[in-house]
Parts: structure tokens; sequence; C-alpha cells
């Protein structure tokens, strides 16, 4: 796997604050608590922040965010790797 699809993954699936002088790492889903009229909103700012340093890096380029409206809240995240040009996308 390509070192940025590893930054990615490892961006998104690591919980904000769990790393010990990089608290700003890794994404908050936590902080939200339930689905409101902004649930969607709130999940794509999450995603973009948890982004942010590849993108700023020009890394990648964030496509696309989905979520889900059922029950079960499935998210598919949409990115181009700057550095292959290959489009990639991560369900979680």
């Amino acid at each position: 796997m390509d070192r940025i699809n590893q930054k990615v993954i490892l961006a998104i699936r690591t919980i904000k604050g769990s790393i010990p002088g990089y608290e700003s790492f890794g994404s908050d889903f936590s902080s939200i608590k339930f689905k409101d009229e902004n649930f969607t909103t709130k999940i794509r700012n999450t995603i973009s922040l948890a982004l942010k340093d590849l993108i700023d890096l020009e890394e990648i380029s964030l496509e696309s965010v989905e979520v889900s409206d059922d029950r079960a809240t499935q998210i598919q995240i949409v990115y181009k790797n700057l550095t292959t040009l290959q489009t990639q996308t991560i369900n979680i």
C-alpha cells in the first residue's frame, strides 16, 4: 500500500488526542453524539479536519464524503492521491 494511502487511513482511524505530543492528529467522531439535522455536516467536517494536514501538504484532495441515512451509518470517503493521481475510496 502506498504511503499516502496509509497516512489517510491512519488519520481517519486514529482517535484524536490518543498520541502523546501530537494531540491534534486523528479524527474525533466521539464528539458527534446523535443524529440531528447537522449530522452529515458534522461528519464531513470531522473527516476534513482529520485530513487537513495531508490536504494542506497537497498529498491528497478530498473529492467527496457520503453519509448514509440508515440506522447503521456508513461513511464513504473518496480522495485523490496526488502523488499517484489515483482516486481511492475508504468505507467506514
